[in-house]
């Protein structure tokens, strides 16, 4: 699905990966955006696969749904009250991260309510873990942007000159099979976050699945390469049609890649592309790796 929007367009996709569709397995990824009233958020979000969560695909779907609802409230708010957010960034995201966590927590338990999870096993005093996933979220207004994350995947920045970055820092408990969740106790602890009054020509947020399809090595640039390519195709081909292929890239990605889900949002401003490619030659076509 798409939209656009006055400051910026957003766009997202979800894929089920190539061995869930194999064994039957549920796709349990979730993304989605929101462009409008001079504001574009998107959102990816990466259900658990392990055999303890059972509902992550439920999880996910309400990560990504809470961001997007805490996010929009917390920039209308920003705007009626003037805050200045850029005064105290650190502060101002934690807060809303921890809204997210306790609006996701809140969904959580009115869906256990309606649909009680037979044969889970509790952990503690909470089912939450059954839902747990992981999160990423960007949001652009008119004068400053920022990223939310928890858990794996990548969250990368097309920069005006056309380099890239990932700016929001790693989380060193994210190691091959093992993540940070929304579903942990400490979560509000396990966020981390970025923020620029730098409005970027683009703005990238993948689930693992997306990063796992490259080589360990130099995954960075792989991943910079692979949104070059996105970046690239929507200058060329136009949004519609470079969104469009994009979602039909996906099940490419994943095949030959790492068999997960895949999820790709972000956050384009059309009109920094030129200036952010003015430097380099040819078109840019897909790949099939």
């Amino acid at each position: 699905m798409m939209m656009s929007g006055k400051c910026r367009q957003g766009f997202s996709c979800s894929c089920a990966g190539a061995n869930h569709l194999r064994t039957g397995k549920p796709c349990q990824d979730y993304s989605l955006h929101y462009s409008g009233n001079n504001m574009a958020i998107a959102a990816v979000a990466d259900g658990h696969g392990g055999d303890a969560y059972i509902r992550s695909d439920r999880g996910a779907q309400f990560a990504a749904q809470c961001a997007l609802e805490c996010i929009k409230e917390f920039i209308m708010t920003v705007r009626a009250k003037n805050i200045n957010v850029a005064s105290s960034p650190a502060a101002f995201l934690s807060q809303l991260e921890k809204s997210i966590i306790a609006s996701w927590r809140l969904r959580v338990d009115a869906d256990l309510a309606a649909d009680p999870a037979e044969g889970a096993v509790e952990n503690g005093n909470s089912l939450s873990r059954i839902y747990g996933s992981t999160l990423i979220a960007a949001a652009a207004t008119e004068s400053f942007w920022f990223g939310i994350q928890i858990g794996d995947g990548k969250c990368v920045v097309l920069n005006h000159d056309g380099s890239f970055n990932q700016p929001i820092p790693w989380d060193s408990n994210c190691f091959l099979n093992t993540t940070t969740s929304i579903c942990d106790g400490d979560a509000a602890a396990r966020f981390r976050h970025f923020f620029s009054t730098s409005l970027p020509a683009g703005v990238f947020i993948g689930t693992d699945g997306v990063d796992d399809s490259y080589p360990v090595a130099d995954n960075e640039e792989h991943l910079s390469n692979l949104y070059r390519m996105v970046a690239r195709n929507f200058m060329g081909a136009g949004f519609e049609q470079g969104f469009n292929e994009l979602r039909a890239f996906l099940p490419r990605l994943t095949e030959k890649g790492s068999g997960d889900d895949v999820s790709i949002a972000g956050l384009i401003d059309m009109g920094a592309l030129p200036g952010a490619f003015s430097n380099t030659r040819g078109e840019m076509i897909w790949a099939d790796s």
